[in-house]
């Protein structure tokens, strides 16, 4: 019965490798296609012939910021002043490192490049409340309480990938393919709106 389970473990280990590596390809491709889209001469891609240079930028910040995180597995398991450092840990620390890069550092003026930040935001804030919980509960297992229930690994996994997935879309085709962002901007309309009456 146990060895079933090691055995579904280490598959699970092994495809989970397979999607990170999988998904730092994917952004290596959509920052190749913004680079081509930003040195084709003939300026195919956008009606106004005008590409924004942003767009190149956000792709390489998100390409580099998950290659760099492909290594981690040398610091997770660590233990640094008595606390636990896990691969979920080193993975929130990349990502809110990345959102600091792509909100404060990276100077973003085109409507493109809005659009293409606020999916990147959101997708790495969903993915580092994701690994935040996951996180919690391993440091819990290491006191003894219990770890993860089965459906969270399933969530876990499948949010992680689409969120992922979402960004490499947002950077390919650069612009609002789900209205999340007219969304948010309506929200923000009604909301001040509602505040000024």
């Amino acid at each position: 019965m146990f060895g079933d389970f090691k055995l579904i473990l280490n598959v699970g280990l092994i495809f989970g490798e397979v999607m990170n590596n999988l998904i730092v390809w994917l952004f290596f491709l959509a920052t190749l296609i913004n680079l081509a889209r930003k040195t084709s001469p003939k300026k195919l891609y956008d009606k106004d012939g005008l590409f924004p240079r942003e767009l190149l930028n956000l792709s390489g910040v998100m390409f580099l910021s998950y290659l760099l995180s492909l290594p981690i597995y040398d610091f997770s398991g660590l233990k640094f002043y008595g606390f636990f450092i896990s691969q979920q840990l080193v993975y929130l620390v990349y990502d809110l490192l990345t959102i600091f890069v792509v909100c404060n550092v990276l100077n973003v003026l085109s409507n493109k490049a809005k659009v293409v930040r606020f999916y990147l935001v959101l997708g790495m804030t969903i993915n580092g409340l994701l690994f935040f919980v996951v996180h919690i509960c391993i440091i819990n297992a290491e006191k003894g309480t219990p770890f993860l229930p089965l459906w969270m690994v399933d969530f876990y996994f499948y949010t992680i990938n689409i969120s992922d997935a979402v960004m490499v879309i947002s950077l390919v085709l650069c612009r609002d393919f789900l209205l999340l962002y007219k969304l948010k901007n309506m929200f923000i309309k009604r909301s001040s709106m509602l505040c000024s009456s």
